[in-house]
């Protein structure tokens, strides 16, 4: 590569993600597409950006003796940065660097971001403070959209100032990494499952691995790795670990399924007729869309429900997706409430979701708290059987996802040629449903579409309940 490269605000944090990622980018190597929620995210980031202006440009009208700099760059050497907002104050001759976030508290990440911007800068102009501009919490919309109450200015100067050091000190290996001619010299990241370039930081990563040990930290990955360590197979039997941590290795290693039916048996007799089964689709919206919604709202669309009445009735299935464009809650409510009644245990999967879904309707819809609330008390995590180890199975690879135990457990049922087989794909549709932008053609497939997908949602925990059930006779 050029002794001429260009590392930029994006190519740093890449190299902090694994200097392998960085060699990459700079050597033009395809990653991994997108899925579509990033592709959404970073196109509600625009809009988040857009806004930001607004906001911004605004308030440097009534302060006569400000001026707003947008997406200018600064270069030092062969460090480049392109920044949000400058606001230059002339009388003072400083200016606040501003970086613009479309979440709605300041993240770790944003530091080194900023101090990136920072170290080049500061030799150039005077920089009296570094701001996170991200949305603001607490703002719920009532009408139209109140730029003015959307956002959080956060000073973050003190803690962008520690971290310059770090940045001059880092940045010349990133450069170094960059301009290897070779990109095996170049450190591999220690997360196969969100690795960009999966083909070259972990190419001959065994079908179980080290990777596959719930919770394990980098530094133990790292020791693992240092003794050659790669397959789950060649973790020494005194290396220690978690005692849930040990049974996922012990699993692989001895190839047996772990199952304690004490645990089990009263997990499965806790359950109380009738039986529901209830899943969500939902998306997430960095702005308010609706009143009452507040930003990187959850926003449900869909549900299905499946219900067993007694032991040995016939399955029925109650579904809801909103068809209609604006807000779709207040009808799901109502439809939810017509079908799920007030007695008999819910079961969902990974029940954080739901839980923390029906308080936030609590706020919105306070003439529904009483019925959330029941609906939260009878909330049974089928998960809980996978993720405490009252069943594991080693070729979950340590994953406790749907996706990852049905096709184990119940391999008859798949989402593998469904055309919505995963979440994102559901609440991009919705979006684009909402938005007018599917083709009345295309509708009704993109409608029957989703359904399918999230019945089969609800139909995987109905058999893979009956599969534990059997388990217990």
């Amino acid at each position: 590569m050029s002794q001429n490269t260009i590392i930029t605000k994006s190519d740093y944090l890449a190299y902090l993600d694994a200097p392998r990622h960085l060699w990459a980018a700079k050597h033009t190597v395809e990653q991994l597409p997108l899925d579509p929620l990033a592709q959404h995210q970073m196109e509600d980031g625009k809009r988040v950006e857009k806004l930001a202006y607004d906001y911004l440009a605004e308030w440097v009208k009534s302060r006569p003796a400000c001026r707003l700099l947008y997406q200018q760059s600064f270069s030092d050497g062969p460090y480049n940065a392109r920044v949000d907002f400058l606001i230059h104050d002339t009388q003072t001759d400083t200016y606040e660097l501003i970086e613009v976030k479309s979440s709605t508290e300041v993240k770790k990440d944003h530091i080194p971001d900023l101090a990136f911007q920072f170290a080049i800068l500061q030799n150039q102009v005077q920089i009296s403070k570094c701001i996170v501009m991200h949305l603001n919490k607490d703002y719920r919309r009532h009408g139209n959209l109140e730029i003015s109450e959307l956002f959080t200015l956060s000073d973050v100067t003190d803690e962008v100032r520690n971290a310059v050091l770090d940045v001059i000190l880092l940045r010349p290996e990133a450069l170094r990494a960059a301009q290897l001619e070779d990109y095996s010299e170049a450190a591999h990241c220690l997360k196969p499952r969100d690795c960009p370039y999966p083909n070259l930081c972990h190419a001959d990563l065994p079908e179980q691995s080290i990777y596959d040990v719930p919770y394990l930290m980098a530094r133990k990955k790292q020791a693992l790795l240092d003794i050659g360590a790669l397959s789950i197979h060649d973790i020494p039997s005194d290396f220690a670990l978690s005692e849930s941590q040990r049974r996922v290795v012990d699993c692989a290693q001895q190839n047996r399924v772990h199952i304690d039916h004490a645990q089990l048996k009263h997990a499965i007799d806790s359950l109380e007729y009738p039986l529901w089964f209830l899943d969500y689709e939902s998306c997430i919206s960095a702005i308010p869309l609706f009143d009452g919604h507040w930003p990187q709202q959850q926003i449900l669309f869909q549900y299905s429900l499946h219900k067993i009445a007694f032991p040995g009735a016939k399955l029925e299935h109650f579904a809801f997706l909103s068809f209609e464009p604006g807000n779709p809650i207040p009808a799901l409510m109502a439809s939810l409430r017509e079908n799920l009644g007030n007695g008999g245990s819910i079961i969902v999967w990974n029940k954080n979701f739901e839980t923390t879904r029906h308080k936030e309707l609590m706020e919105l819809y306070p003439e529904h708290s009483a019925y959330l609330d029941n609906v939260n008390n009878r909330i049974f995590d089928l998960m809980d059987i996978v993720s405490k180890h009252m069943y594991y199975d080693p070729r979950f690879n340590g994953r406790y996802g749907l996706k990852y135990v049905l096709p184990v457990l119940v391999p008859e049922l798949s989402y593998e040629d469904m055309p919505i087989n995963i979440g994102t794909k559901a609440s991009v549709a919705w979006w684009q449903m909402n938005a007018g932008l599917i083709s009345d053609d295309a509708l009704t497939e993109v409608r029957q579409n989703m359904l399918d997908y999230c019945h089969l949602d609800t139909l995987a925990m109905v058999r893979l309940l009956a599969f534990f059930q059997s388990v217990l006779e």
